[in-house]
């Protein structure tokens, strides 16, 4: 008989998506959701939604952290990123996204959008998760 693992899983019941590399895109994506959705609760953080709708963009997933209203945006990669992981356009919908949802949520002290990135280590199957604070900014400028 196998001996069921004590430790704390996240949903989807993997440390990585099974199939590895293997899996769709959508399937990635969806896993690296879940896999930051799991690692924000261990930091504290109170998960309000995930993909959340606004008229201006879809949110990964929606938390609060302290009382600072976060949008985290998800990206899966299959190798280190080299290149600017948001487009210009991409920031600017979740900017707008961020100032909707700040006009209709009261009680936080602010709005911060940030960027998690999902790629692989040097190791298969360690997963680097990148979290990049404030990626999205007021200005034209990504960082």
């Amino acid at each position: 008989m196998a001996r069921r693992d004590s430790r704390k899983s996240p949903p989807g019941g993997r440390f990585w998506p099974s199939g590895g590399f293997f899996l769709s895109p959508s399937g990635s994506g969806r896993w690296a959701e879940r896999w930051v959705r799991f690692i924000l609760r261990l930091r504290g953080w109170r998960i309000l939604g995930s993909n959340v709708r606004t008229p201006y963009c879809e949110i990964d997933l929606l938390a609060v952290e302290g009382k600072t209203l976060v949008l985290v945006e998800v990206k899966f990669r299959r190798q280190r990123p080299q290149s600017r992981p948001l487009s210009h356009a991409q920031a600017d919908r979740l900017r707008r996204g961020a100032l909707w949802l700040n006009a209709r949520r009261s009680g936080h002290d602010g709005v911060r959008i940030d960027l998690v990135e999902v790629y692989p280590a040097d190791r298969w199957p360690i997963w680097r998760i990148e979290h990049l604070r404030a990626a999205v900014l007021d200005g034209p400028d990504l960082f």
